[in-house]
């Protein structure tokens, strides 16, 4: 098994190494876009290659090794998994391992890791591990501006939505609980809007509209009896947020997904 991994990563390595000599048009920065991406995952093809040549020593390599085993594992056995792999990312943590010169770079990739795994536990809908790694991912501070750590950036846009899920399943089991009285699920449901509101705004520092979009569509979904009730008011900051970055992203896009209009007009 381990043999048939390596093979697949070194044909994806190869495949990767093609991508980089492709003659692709620069942005106004001066840089490929497809660059940071494939450099990111050379490294990690690089690590992996590194890992199967031998058994994996430090925590970090072995919750890569975990984290793809869980990848095709049935739901109980992912579960396990993400466990596990929560527990070897926190051991990794700075004054864990080594602190020699590169370390910047391996705090970056344990973020990615950290990502990872916030979005396999959330599949699962274990929310203890999707959102204490949803916390790690928005940990590392950006040292730039989001358009110079687009990868990481990105990441933390995914970990304020993913925070904002989490914030949504509890709210939605506090409302159930006969003793909450709907305050506590008032209070998750303010966070919810805060982490979405904080997404949509990375988003838009990006210049990234997937990820605004992703961001209102979360915002409709998960206020979706609010907004057609017309009971705006715990809404009225996220909406100008909303209809402020919407205004900003392609309108052809936008045109032809009708909630998305009604939400800018909300």
């Amino acid at each position: 098994r381990k043999e048939d991994a390596a093979g697949r990563a070194e044909a994806a390595a190869l495949h990767v190494d093609k991508a980089l000599a492709l003659d692709v048009p620069l942005d106004e920065c001066g840089q490929s876009r497809l660059d940071a991406p494939l450099l990111r995952l050379k490294r990690r093809l690089a690590l992996r290659l590194d890992i199967y040549s031998g058994a994996p020593e430090s925590p970090t390599d072995r919750a890569l090794v975990l984290l793809d085993r869980a990848r095709g594992a049935a739901s109980a056995v992912k579960a396990q998994l993400c466990t596990q792999v929560q527990e070897l990312l926190a051991e990794a943590e700075p004054g864990q391992e080594s602190d020699a010169p590169g370390d910047s770079q391996l705090k970056r990739e344990r973020t990615l890791l950290w990502a990872e795994l916030m979005k396999a536990a959330w599949q699962e809908r274990l929310r203890p591990v999707a959102r204490a790694s949803a916390e790690r991912v928005l940990a590392i501070p950006l040292e730039t501006e989001p358009l110079v750590e687009v990868e990481v950036a990105r990441r933390q846009a995914e970990a304020r939505l993913v925070l904002a899920e989490t914030f949504v399943a509890e709210a939605e089991e506090l409302a159930a609980a006969p003793d909450d009285g709907g305050t506590g699920a008032a209070v998750m449901r303010q966070e919810s809007l805060r982490e979405i509101e904080a997404g949509i705004e990375l988003g838009l520092a990006l210049r990234d509209d997937d990820i605004v979009y992703n961001g209102c569509v979360c915002l409709w979904n998960y206020n979706e009896a609010l907004l057609l009730a017309e009971t705006l008011e715990p809404l009225r900051s996220s909406l100008r947020v909303a209809a402020r970055a919407m205004a900003a992203t392609d309108q052809a896009v936008l045109a032809r997904d009708t909630p998305l209009v009604e939400l800018a007009c909300a």
